[in-house]
């Protein structure tokens, strides 16, 4: 899990590498990039095959409001392509 500048608040990492696994456990192949946002908000970005751009969403939605509900941590899974990464082809 590539990131920059987020905080090594270990409940985070945990609650991110959850969300991770949930997401590989239907796209084993998946990658992710976690990057800050504006205002603080954290960005997964969720590399997979998937048919649709909800479907990763749609596995971890609930995970995602405990997160902000538990954790006060805003995390937006954002769904991308492979070929939309750098270095992927």
């Amino acid at each position: 899990m590539p990131a920059v500048d987020v905080p090594a608040d270990v409940a985070l990492i945990n609650s991110i590498r959850e969300i991770e696994a949930k997401i590989r456990v239907r796209y084993p192949a998946a990658l992710f990039d976690l990057v800050r946002g504006p205002e603080n908000v954290l960005h997964l970005k969720t590399y997979t095959d998937a048919a649709t751009f909800w479907d990763p969403i749609e596995l971890v939605e609930d995970d995602l409001l405990r997160l902000q509900r538990d954790l006060g941590v805003v995390l937006h899974v954002i769904p991308l392509r492979f070929e939309d990464r750098e270095g992927c082809v």
